[in-house]
């Protein structure tokens, strides 16, 4: 009973236990952006009003996320998280060809790209 899902999406099937989570989800089909910045005048397809209240953090600067580490703040949830692999040392993805490890995905594909590791074997690979 608990894993009754009687709202279906008719654009892809996708199914709901509430009927406002399958509202929302159709702003994904429909393209309907509820949510608009009114200081930059920008329309953006905004799926949830927290989308928008971090959009807003440009315009107010407020960064909620402090390291105590360093003391630097972010705006940002993920920057903050892989801003603190900085401080751990933790290196989450790391290249098969030579086994050097990144805090980032997007150095590792820079690597693989530099170094010529282009095959599908040498992608993603992430240290477990």
């Amino acid at each position: 009973m608990g894993s009754e899902k009687p709202h279906s999406c008719s654009t892809c099937g996708k199914s709901f236990g509430q009927k406002t989570r399958l509202d929302r989800h159709m702003r994904i089909h429909t393209g309907e952006t509820p949510y608009s910045c009114s200081t930059c005048g920008k329309r953006f397809k905004f799926h949830l009003k927290t989308n928008l209240k971090r959009h807003m953090r440009i315009h107010t600067g407020e960064k909620p996320y402090y390291c105590s580490t360093c003391r630097k703040r972010f705006s940002d949830a993920a920057n903050f998280a892989s801003h603190i692999k900085s401080h751990t040392g933790e290196k989450p993805h790391c290249c098969r060809g030579c086994g050097k490890g990144f805090i980032h995905l997007s150095s590792l594909i820079r690597h693989m790209r530099d170094k010529n590791y282009h095959n599908n074997r040498n992608k993603k690979e992430k240290v477990a």
